[in-house]
C-alpha cells in the first residue's frame, strides 16, 4: 500500500519506534492509534484474497500518527529530530517533484512515449511553489507561521504532482475501457451473454463491469463441468493462466475471440465453436 497511502505509512513506521522507545502515559493516544492500525492491518491479512480497499479504515489512524511529529510539543530528541528531517524533505518537496518530472521527460523521450503530460507547466509551477517556499522562510517572523507554510505548499506539490503526472500515466496504462469496449462490441453483435469463468465477483468482474455502456447481469461459471455444461453462445471471460489451465480436449471446443488487459491483469475473451 505505499503507493496508495503515499509516505503516510513510513513515517508511521518512525513513529512507532519512538513510541516503543518512550512508554509514556502521554503517548497513551499514540497507542490507541497504533491498536486500531493493528488490528485492521492484521485482521485484513487473514483473508485469503486480499485487497488494498480492505485496510481503507486504518487511512485516518496512520494519518494521526505520521502528523504527529509535526504538531508534537514534547521535547523528546527523537522527535524533534524526526521534525527536522521531515520539515526538510517538505522544504525542497516541490523542487524534488520538479526534479522527478525532469526525469521522467526525458526517460519518455528516450522510450518514446507519450504519456499526454504538460511538462514545462509543471515543472514551471512546481518551481514556483519552491520559489515561494524560500520566500517564506527567508521573510520568517513566526517560525510556526513558516512551518505552516512549508507543509501547505509541500502539499499542494504533492497534490498538483498526482494530478498532473500520476493520473495520466495511470490512464496511459489502463487499457480496461477500451479493451471492454471492443468486446462488448462483439459481444452484443453476436447476442452472446456475459460470462465469467472461475472469477469471484470482485476485482476483475468489477473492473469490467464499470467500464460496459450498458449495464447487464453476467453469470459465473465456477468449474470445467459447468463450462463443458454450458449450451449456446456466450463471451468468456477469464484471466490468461486460468485458460491455459484448461484441459487440451476441453481447450479445443473453444476459440479465442480476444486478448488484453484489465487493470494488471492478463485476460482472455472466449467462445463456444460453433458447430457445423
Amino acid at each position: 500500500g505505499l503507493d496508495s497511502y503515499a509516505i503516510s505509512f513510513p513515517i508511521t513506521a518512525l513513529v512507532m519506534i519512538g513510541i516503543l522507545q518512550h512508554r509514556k502515559s502521554s503517548h497513551l493516544l499514540l497507542f490507541q492509534l497504533l491498536g486500531w492500525a493493528l488490528i485492521i492491518l492484521i485482521g485484513m491479512s487473514i483473508p485469503g484474497d486480499k485487497k488494498l480497499r480492505y485496510i481503507l479504515p486504518l487511512t485516518p489512524a496512520i494519518a494521526l500518527l505520521a502528523a504527529y511529529p509535526l504538531v508534537a510539543t514534547t521535547n523528546e530528541k527523537y522527535y524533534l529530530i524526526l521534525r527536522q528531517i521531515l520539515l526538510r524533505l517538505f522544504y525542497f518537496a516541490p523542487l524534488l517533484f520538479g526534479l522527478l518530472t525532469a526525469g521522467l521527460f526525458y526517460y519518455t523521450q528516450i522510450q518514446q512515449l507519450d504519456f499526454a503530460i504538460a511538462y514545462l507547466p509543471i515543472m514551471l509551477v512546481l518551481f514556483a511553489l519552491q520559489f515561494i517556499i524560500i520566500v517564506c522562510c527567508w521573510r520568517r517572523k513566526n517560525i510556526e507561521m513558516a512551518t505552516g507554510a512549508i507543509l501547505f505548499i509541500a502539499t499542494s506539490s504533492f497534490v498538483w504532482s498526482y494530478i498532473a503526472i500520476v493520473e495520466p500515466i495511470e490512464l496511459y496504462f489502463e487499457r480496461a475501457r477500451d479493451f471492454v469496449t471492443t468486446v462488448e462490441q462483439q459481444r452484443v453483435h453476436a447476442g452472446a451473454p456475459l460470462i465469467f469463468y472461475k472469477e469471484p465477483p470482485d476485482r476483475l468482474v468489477i473492473k469490467y463491469l464499470i467500464h460496459m455502456q450498458q449495464s447487464e447481469l453476467p453469470i459465473f461459471v465456477d468449474d470445467e463441468i459447468g463450462l463443458q455444461a454450458f449450451v449456446g453462445p456466450g463471451f468468456f471471460v477469464t484471466r490468461t493462466t486460468t485458460f491455459q489451465a484448461l484441459p487440451p480436449e476441453l481447450k479445443t471446443k473453444f476459440q479465442i475471440v480476444t486478448t488484453g488487459k484489465l487493470g494488471h491483469r492478463e485476460v482472455v475473451v472466449f467462445r463456444s465453436i460453433k458447430k457445423g
